[in-house]
């Protein structure tokens, strides 16, 4: 199973290496599309501005593209609203009414009417600049309003993903490895009949180091206060998994399901809720799996 597991890294690895181009590539047509999608002239400098806000906050394409929009909105470069243009086309209605009577006047006082409907125009434009200067300045304080949550929204969700980070390597460093040595030693020797071969003597010192390349947390028996067995909740974890194949995100992967790890006492400590969605610190499924394999073919030997 440890070789099994390394042969996934290193095959993982070179499908990164080689599949980095097409990623790349798929990354680059889903911002197109979501610049796109949110309207506007579609420029490489625009693009480039999307792709700017999407790195540096953390953000998905389209909450980028709307950013984008909401940017040029607050700085002025997004161009008329619909509301600006319905109060330029009323205003040019004004006018037209006013230059159109002025021009059927044919009394005596047909002149003073033409000077009247002249002042009348320049009224109706200094009143409609007024309203398309307080629409815009309006316009631009909500965007701004909006910028500014959709960041406080990206920063939270940075602190969740350094949290679930932090998690990860507390987890893996300090509990995972400790267990996956001994847990693959041992139970390839039990699988072995009680031989004990250098392969299998061999697992528990590999355990141990793939453990400590997920992350490392103090161990140490001095930082340690009221030390008992954990073998009953140890097993009570790995008895309530079952390992899963499954697809996620168009991909097919084995792991296990959240909800099975949080029924344990010990397992539930390995779950967190971030934003309506289980989750566990990340490589921990496959390892999981294995393991509950592992203690499942155990435990029918042990039957026998």
């Amino acid at each position: 199973m440890v070789m099994g597991f390394i042969k996934r890294q290193a095959r993982r690895t070179k499908d990164a290496l080689t599949g980095g181009s097409q990623r790349r590539q798929r990354g680059l047509q889903k911002d197109i599309e979501a610049l796109k999608a949110e309207g506007g002239e579609f420029t490489k400098s625009r693009l480039e501005e999307m792709q700017q806000y999407k790195s540096q906050y953390g953000m998905t394409p389209g909450q980028a593209a709307v950013y984008l929009g909401l940017a040029e909105t607050a700085e002025g470069r997004a161009g008329d609203s619909q509301a600006v243009r319905d109060i330029q086309a009323e205003k040019r209605g004004l006018q037209a009414q006013a230059a159109g009577r002025a021009a059927a006047a044919r009394d005596p006082f047909a002149a003073a009417r033409g000077a009247l409907a002249q002042r009348a125009e320049a009224e109706v434009e200094s009143a409609a600049q007024r309203q398309i200067a307080a629409q815009q300045q309006a316009e631009q304080a909500q965007a701004e309003q909006l910028m500014s949550q959709m960041r406080m929204g990206a920063e939270i969700r940075q602190e969740q993903l350094r949290l679930a980070r932090q998690q990860q390597e507390s987890l893996m460093g300090g509990g995972i490895g400790s267990l996956l040595g001994a847990g693959l030693g041992a139970g390839l020797v039990a699988l072995s009949g009680g031989a004990a071969l250098p392969v299998y003597g061999m697992a528990a010192g590999a355990g141990g180091q793939l453990g400590g390349a997920f992350g490392r947390a103090i161990s140490d028996k001095d930082m340690k206060s009221n030390v008992r067995d954990g073998n009953a909740d140890a097993k009570a974890m790995l008895d309530a998994l079952s390992a899963k194949k499954y697809d996620k995100f168009g991909e097919e992967e084995v792991g296990i399901m959240a909800q099975d790890l949080e029924k344990s006492k010990a397992g539930d400590k390995m779950v967190e809720e971030v934003e309506g969605v289980k989750t566990i610190p990340k490589g921990f499924g496959e390892v999981l799996a294995a393991m509950a394999n592992l203690n499942d073919r155990l435990s029918k030997l042990e039957k026998k």
